[in-house]
């Protein structure tokens, strides 16, 4: 019994023995290094273990050194002002740190009706990668927010592959005075979106500069009463904008330049009013979708009335205005060409003129390249259809948007006798503008080959103005009068 005891003994202490030597070989030695993302080496970081109770602070030069610790375990490390971070222990370990953002806790916490006021300077942005490495700043479900930014505020996403700042299921939000893009010292853009909006309502930014560098500038996705307004939109290389399932959408005076295109689709409930656009640095004109159909034109001044006559006209593009002094010069700069005289009336967005009808086939020619779209002159039917309002309007108004002359048309009886600047008066039913008076415009059909003019002038009355009515002229005949607007085929 005694020899039996002994023998447990021993076997117990051997297994012990083997136990305490196979376990010791789990241990190893770990050090590293601490730095942020700029490579700085960061003293007095924290390292822990979630497991084992043992701690290490960096040294000045951002080294630490954990001693020998057991392997199943992981190493965390914090510091004030960055993210904290863990990773499963290795002999080696070199950690690289990311900022923590104070604009996007204060957006956090912000309570109903707060104000956040984002202060002057560039303020960079990493995404939470604890939470969420696709979003920069979250507004969830939030109500009567306004984020202000003080003069010069920028944010700017250090992370290529995250969404700027994302709102969802929230309610009047107001973004305002603020630099938002992506930056990258490499030159390179990011496939993400700027501002991303989804379910939310009555969004309204306002004079905001989304400096994208991504590839949308700004999206949404069932979401209504969006407002831009008085911003900027640069630098995307898709679409400036992309709306799906969207209703009640503004964006009226912003510049949107340099663009992969403005819009990813005919949308029907987006207003574009007053709005800029530039292509590599030159004025261009903004063009409205027009859906194709059939009109019926029944002229009832004439008793008994004739037969009625259908105008056809297929999917286009409109220019939203005439063809401006700064859009035509900015062709004239870029071609060598001279500029045409402006009667000393002024350049601007006054309508160019005192151009033949090649001047502005070429303008069309280069703007074609320019846009990577095939831009032209319309023929007469389709600028009469675009400016009755297509199917919108029909033959309701003598005029384009009215049948009240002095509403909708710059003419001999208010225009002093000279152009004006688009887009002052009334639009028509396609939010088109000065499509009667201002000045005739060039069309490409011939009528014993005398060219067709539509839309009458500043120095014309109602006869002239009328949207049955033309005039004709010699094909190289110029006059400070008439002008012209550019069509895009779909």
């Amino acid at each position: 019994m005694l020899l039996m005891k002994k023998i447990h003994f021993i076997v117990t202490i051997a297994m012990i023995l083997i136990n305490v030597k196979g376990f010791s070989q789990n241990r190893i030695s770990v050090t590293g290094k601490v730095s942020n993302i700029d490579g700085k080496l960061l003293a007095d970081a924290v390292l822990s273990l979630s497991k084992q109770n043992k701690i290490a602070t960096t040294n000045r030069f951002g080294e630490f050194d954990l001693g020998k610790i057991f392997t199943n375990d992981t190493v965390i490390v914090n510091i004030p002002g960055y993210q904290s971070i863990n990773t499963p222990v290795s002999s080696e370990i070199n950690f690289t740190l990311y900022p923590t953002s104070e604009i996007r806790e204060r957006i956090n916490n912000a309570r109903e009706g707060e104000i956040v006021s984002i202060s002057s300077g560039i303020h960079y942005l990493y995404p939470d990668f604890r939470s969420d490495s696709t979003i920069g700043v979250h507004i969830k479900n939030k109500r009567d927010l306004t984020i202000r930014g003080e003069p010069g505020a920028e944010i700017r996403m250090r992370w290529l592959n995250a969404d700027i700042i994302r709102i969802s299921g929230s309610q009047n939000i107001l973004l305002e005075n603020l630099i938002i893009g992506h930056h990258d010292p490499m030159d390179e853009s990011s496939d993400r979106t700027t501002i991303l909006i989804e379910g939310s309502n009555d969004i309204v930014i306002n004079n905001t500069n989304i400096d994208g560098s991504g590839k949308v500038g700004i999206s949404a996705r069932e979401s209504n009463g969006i407002v831009i307004d008085n911003s900027s939109i640069n630098n995307n290389s898709d679409f400036a904008f992309v709306f799906s399932e969207c209703n009640s959408i503004s964006i009226k005076e912003t510049l949107i330049a340099d663009n992969g295109d403005i819009m990813s689709n005919e949308e029907r409930n987006v207003e574009m009013i007053e709005n800029t656009f530039k292509v590599s640095g030159y004025f261009v004109p903004e063009f409205v979708f027009v859906d194709g159909g059939t009109i019926e034109i029944l002229d009832e001044s004439i008793i008994p009335p004739p037969e009625p006559q259908l105008l056809n006209a297929g999917d286009l593009y409109v220019g939203r205005t005439e063809v401006t002094f700064d859009q035509y010069d900015g062709f004239c700069d870029a071609t060598g060409r001279t500029k045409p005289d402006d009667s000393e009336w002024g350049r601007g967005d006054n309508p160019v003129i005192n151009i033949t009808i090649e001047d502005a086939k070429v303008y069309c020619e280069w703007l074609s390249a320019l846009l990577n779209k095939n831009i032209r002159l319309p023929s007469s039917s389709e600028w009469e259809y675009a400016a009755r309002g297509g199917k919108k309007g029909g033959d309701d108004n003598q005029y384009s948007g009215s049948n009240i002359i002095g509403e909708v048309a710059w003419c001999k009886f208010n225009s002093d006798n000279r152009t004006h600047n688009v887009a002052q008066k009334i639009p028509n039913e396609l939010n088109i503008f000065d499509m009667s008076g201002n000045v005739y415009e060039f069309c490409t059909d011939r009528m014993d080959s005398l060219l067709v003019l539509k839309g009458g002038s500043w120095a014309n009355g109602g006869v002239g103005c009328r949207l049955a009515d033309h005039v004709v002229s010699e094909v190289g005949f110029w006059d400070d009068n008439i002008g012209f607007r550019c069509f895009q085929d779909r």
